[in-house]
């Protein structure tokens, strides 16, 4: 699926539908106080959760020579951030390829010093230079990025997959590759998040290759959405920065006024709505059932099950329980102010808990630490 920079900006606008307003404790009800806390509880659950490992993945940039400097280092900041915290998915002497070109003669050029270093990458560049091509010749979008996790072109691919029994995923790399094709996106205080996200990508794909096949890309896009969110998200930008606390104008329901119906994304693998609506439903996920639930979900889903039986199997409960959820929440976060009540209400500080060797961050009005943990001096 090709990105449009204007389908991701959109997920990650800081532009806000509504002023926001102060609210005390004494106005919020039981169902506000429920609420408020799950983008926290996603916030904390996503920062603290790891798949450790020695392993030391290197980042080599391929860039045209008159990129963006900043950007090229926000970017391999944020691809950086991803594969250090789950380096566990990754094998020894890996090495991520970030592909930075602002010209169709750079990406060609690009792609194949990446194939001479991982010769399976060339499963992958038909696609990868026809997204080139769209941006620098046809001029579709000014940005696009992409990564190596799936989408190759040869027999069996999933752009070759008929829905019947058999799937061939794409080879896999030694490492993998990461593509930025076109001029640098106009806010560079997103950009390390899109660094994030796309590695988060490869992570995703390298703890399961079916996981990006058998799934809706509102389940893909929004678990990898929220993590990249939550990873650049400092106490002091809560408000004025991308974040899981500052959503974008597109998280609207389809239907005005009406309860969002989430099971219409079930097959729907492009458009804004992935990103947007499945940031805001994968953020109540991470805050009721924790990060290690959602990627042991990941790691499974799957060929030949439907991901709705492993879906119940993981969480407890159907995707048509947790539809009802959803709608329950986006009603309560559009309809009855529940974005500004978590803006009003909450002026948030982050403690450092420890036990023995192990440190988790706890954020919140009142931040405490877990049982068994105390805050670090």
């Amino acid at each position: 699926m090709k990105k449009k920079v204007i389908a991701y900006l959109s997920a990650i606008s800081i532009s806000i539908l509504m002023n926001p307003v102060s609210s005390t404790a004494a106005e919020l009800s039981e169902r506000d106080k429920k609420y408020i806390q799950v983008p926290f509880r996603a916030w904390n659950e996503i920062i603290n959760y790891k798949i450790p490992s020695d392993n030391k993945v290197q980042i080599q940039i391929h860039a045209s020579k008159n990129f963006d400097e900043k950007a090229k280092l926000l970017f391999a900041k944020g691809v950086q951030s991803s594969v250090d915290q789950f380096a566990g998915v990754f094998n020894p002497g890996d090495t991520i390829h970030l592909i930075l070109a602002t010209n169709y003669d750079d990406a060609i050029k690009f792609t194949d010093e990446v194939i001479a270093e991982l010769p399976e990458y060339a499963e992958y560049k038909t696609r990868h230079l026809n997204v080139a091509k769209n941006n620098f010749i046809s001029q579709v979008s000014s940005f696009a990025g992409g990564t190596s996790s799936r989408g190759c072109l040869y027999p069996g691919s999933q752009l070759g997959d008929k829905g019947g029994s058999q799937l061939t995923t794409c080879p896999e790399l030694k490492g993998g590759a990461i593509y930025w094709f076109g001029s640098q996106p106009p806010n560079l205080e997103i950009v390390e998040s899109i660094g994030n996200h796309e590695a988060m990508h490869l992570v995703f794909s390298n703890l399961n290759k079916m996981n990006h096949y058998r799934v809706p890309d509102w389940i893909i896009e929004g678990t990898i959405h929220s993590i990249s969110l939550a990873k650049v998200t400092k106490n002091g930008n809560l408000t004025n920065n991308p974040s899981l606390l500052q959503p974008a104008p597109k998280w609207v329901p389809l239907e005005d006024k009406k309860q969002f119906d989430l099971s219409k994304l079930d097959n729907q693998n492009s458009g804004d709505e992935s990103f947007s609506i499945g940031t805001l439903a994968i953020t109540l996920l991470f805050s009721e059932f924790g990060a290690k639930k959602v990627f042991d979900f990941m790691s499974v889903v799957g060929f030949p099950r439907q991901w709705k039986d492993v879906f119940l199997e993981s969480f407890g409960y159907s995707a048509e329980d947790f539809y009802k959820k959803f709608a329950d929440y986006h009603a309560w976060y559009f309809y009855e102010n529940g974005f500004n009540k978590i803006q009003g209400t909450y002026s948030s500080k982050t403690i450092s808990c420890i036990k023995g060797k192990t440190t988790k961050k706890v954020s919140g009005t009142n931040p405490k630490c877990p049982k068994g943990y105390k805050v670090k001096a």
